[in-house]
């Protein structure tokens, strides 16, 4: 017997299953009320496409060396703890709120028994059962659809529910964008995602986070051997993305040459790649758009060292000073000392202040390199003497 007979002849048996509570879903374009009923938990399953944690599903299918299976009990608890160890505080505080008032919200689920939403829910009240053995806890309250939904039926009931305006628990940032391009792939342009989810008339921003997507996993293809469905080292980079973007919008507006272009885009993946935090990215930009010269970021690119793994602790507010990273600061002084520049007294005091600190005994001061900006220096120090 499949389970949607199951879950009828279970309805027909059990007519207190029927509440008093419904749930109202646009279906076919068309808002539909779905009546709520109290089932058992071993008559639903896990929704493993579910964009809330699509990047760490990708993950555990990799370490699982294959698909779970929601109907098989042993890999429906591995979903189960993967469901709990996602944001654990929001995991907390919902869990202590079914333990108060119960569970107050309808989860809505397929007429087969698939969640589609509710999964985190159903992790909690599950846990809850194993840790107090309370019958209570061994059913969920849900909507059902009695109907068959195709898949763009279905990414729509979700993303609207999760992407809305207005959604109950955000999707990480990553997942955000993995449910848009489900929906992409689905079918949907990026017009019908605006309208959908958004209520927009402009899919502009919906464009923008598909393209963001797509940088990222064009990153990871140069950076993560290839896998770009791997977003595990990425996920606290989604503001890098966002500068970089900016950034290759400044590019276009400004016209920098494509060769500029692929510089700024070479340069941007290695800092991120290097661990630099997303707020000094922002200097391309000005620099950009205040037509200062990026020739310093395209000397980069060219002569950019091998990659190689750079250990960063995300604990500790530093950043390793990688070959890159050390002529990027560099490019950063030039736009500091730019947007000074009709400001005399502060570039006199930076020029001073590094004096300061420099290390005359230094042996790095006798290198080729340094030699001719220390060559360089003594010009303008003489200019100085005439003043």
């Amino acid at each position: 017997m499949d389970n949607r007979a199951t879950i009828d002849e279970y309805i027909e048996n059990n007519p207190d299953c029927k509440i008093i509570e419904n749930k109202t879903e646009i279906l076919d374009g068309q808002a539909k009320l779905l009546q709520g009923f109290r089932l058992p938990r071993k008559l639903l399953y896990y929704n493993i496409k579910n964009g809330r944690f699509a990047k760490e599903y990708i993950q555990i299918i990799r370490d699982e060396g294959g698909s779970l299976k929601p109907e098989d009990p042993a890999d429906a608890k591995k979903i189960q703890a993967l469901l709990l160890g996602i944001n654990p505080t929001d995991n907390r505080r919902t869990k202590e709120d079914i333990v108060k008032k119960g569970q107050t919200e309808l989860a809505l689920i397929t007429r087969d028994g698939y969640i589609i939403d509710g999964n985190r829910r159903m992790a909690i009240i599950s846990e809850l059962f194993e840790e107090t053995s309370d019958e209570k806890y061994n059913f969920l309250k849900v909507a059902r659809i009695d109907q068959s939904i195709g898949p763009k039926d279905l990414w729509a009931i979700e993303a609207g529910i999760s992407l809305g305006q207005d959604p109950k628990s955000r999707y990480g940032p990553i997942n955000e964008l993995l449910k848009l391009d489900e929906g992409r792939k689905a079918g949907f342009t990026d017009q019908e995602m605006a309208e959908k989810l958004y209520g927009m008339d402009d899919a502009s921003e919906i464009t923008e986070r598909l393209e963001r997507l797509d940088l990222m996993k064009e990153y990871l293809k140069r950076y993560n051997d290839g896998d770009d469905e791997d977003f595990t080292s990425i996920e606290r980079n989604s503001e890098h993305f966002i500068e970089l973007q900016k950034i290759i919008k400044h590019c276009k507006k400004n016209n920098k040459t494509p060769d500029e272009q692929l510089a700024c885009l070479k340069i941007v993946f290695r800092l991120i790649h290097d661990g630099i935090k997303f707020s000094r990215l922002r200097d391309i930009s000005d620099a950009i758009k205040n037509d200062y010269s990026i020739e310093k970021i395209v000397q980069a690119a060219e002569n950019m060292e091998p990659v190689k793994e750079v250990e960063i602790d995300p604990e500790l507010d530093e950043e390793p000073m990688t070959d890159t990273m050390v002529r990027y600061t560099d490019f950063e002084d030039e736009v500091k000392a730019r947007k000074n520049e009709d400001k005399i007294s502060v570039i006199l005091s930076a020029i001073l202040n590094n004096f300061k600190v420099l290390k005359l005994d230094s042996e790095d001061l006798k290198k080729d390199s340094e030699k001719d900006k220390i060559r360089q220096i003594l010009e303008y120090a003489k200019k100085l003497e005439d003043i």
